[in-house]
């Protein structure tokens, strides 16, 4: 197996992971952006979607 779809597969394998980031109300504590408090889980969850 190649280099690529070993990364591939991690990335499959962490979906769970950050799916509960994103959804479970984990006190990370919050942010504020812009006026805005923003969970740092969502943060997490989103810089990984990003990635």
């Amino acid at each position: 197996m190649n280099l690529p779809n070993k990364i591939t597969i991690i990335r499959i394998l962490f979906i769970p992971v950050f799916l509960l980031f994103l959804l479970a109300p984990i006190p990370f504590g919050e942010v504020s952006i812009r006026g805005e408090q923003i969970p740092i889980a969502h943060i997490i969850a989103v810089v990984h979607g990003d990635a």
